[in-house]
């Protein structure tokens, strides 16, 4: 069986970005995410290092759950209106 690396790295390509798009790439880099989320694990280290500091640091967590799934969310929904959704991908 022989493999085409050309059409199997097609494959696993995420889709272009929409350029007419007026909200931009669902890959665009988002620094406010990026500093909750560096919030979120500071928290929990933060916690785990000195408990009676910070005695709800566990939040950070519940913070970064929720941020992922907004992100994955996100590139889902993206895919899902390109019509390029696949499971495997995730």
């Amino acid at each position: 069986m022989k493999v085409d690396l050309k059409t199997w790295k097609a494959r696993l390509a995420p889709p272009a970005a929409n350029a007419a798009s007026p909200h931009g790439s669902a890959l665009d880099y988002r620094p406010d995410i990026d500093g909750l989320r560096a919030v979120s694990i500071v928290a929990v280290v933060i916690y785990h290092a000195f408990p009676e500091f910070l005695r709800s640091g566990f939040v950070g967590v519940d913070v970064f759950f929720v941020i992922s799934g907004y992100l994955i969310g996100g590139l889902i929904s993206a895919e899902l209106a390109a019509g390029t959704f696949r499971f495997t991908r995730y």
